[in-house]
């Protein structure tokens, strides 16, 4: 299996989320993660912790929200390092807390169950 650096996978992170793989991305990968992705991410993880925090959840997340999110965050990497490469399946799988589930606080069609999977995986992608 192909082993890559941490600075690779960052740089394979953001050219995906933020430039598509286009030719020479890799190049301007640092001004695009400093210029977009650390202030995007930044407010992801605001708006995350609030949502853990204030909201219902399943299960529920008892103490510090901004304290649980970085041991889910440890944990999704660890499990990352370990496999090498996955999907967000396989990495709920391993860190079962990746499928805490926001709950719904209204009664609008649009308000429903949702997993924090993919928003954690995105904040991780942004901040590199």
């Amino acid at each position: 299996m192909l082993t890559i650096s941490a600075d690779q996978r960052r740089a394979r992170l953001v050219r995906r989320h933020c430039l598509g793989d286009r030719t020479g991305a890799a190049s301007v990968a640092p001004v695009v993660h400093n210029a977009a992705s650390v202030a995007i991410a930044k407010r992801l993880r605001t708006r995350l912790v609030k949502a853990v925090r204030t909201g219902p959840t399943d299960p529920e997340v008892d103490g510090d929200a901004v304290q649980w999110l970085a041991d889910v965050e440890n944990g999704t990497e660890q499990a990352l390092l370990t496999r090498g490469e996955a999907l967000a399946t396989e990495l709920a799988a391993d860190e079962p807390r990746l499928r805490t589930a926001l709950l719904p606080t209204t009664d609008k069609k649009w308000d429903v169950r949702s997993n924090i999977t993919s928003q954690v995986l995105t904040l991780m992608g942004g901040e590199g």
